[in-house]
């Protein structure tokens, strides 16, 4: 064959999709305010202010 490189010198060669790389895992943060229905209005004010940090979740009752 001429100008080419022959089939059989690449035989080693791993045929397949490449995987993607692995990504860092991503922080999931929760703010949780405790107060129940109470504490909404604050809790409201805060989400409005910026004062959370990731979500902001009003904790209504134990699970």
């Amino acid at each position: 064959m001429r100008g080419g490189a022959r089939r059989d010198e690449h035989a080693d060669v791993a045929v397949g999709p490449i995987p993607p790389k692995k990504q860092p895992e991503m922080r999931r943060i929760k703010d949780v305010v405790p107060g129940g229905v109470a504490a909404f209005p604050e809790t409201l004010m805060r989400l409005f202010r910026g004062e959370n940090n990731g979500k902001l979740v009003l904790k209504v009752a134990d699970a």
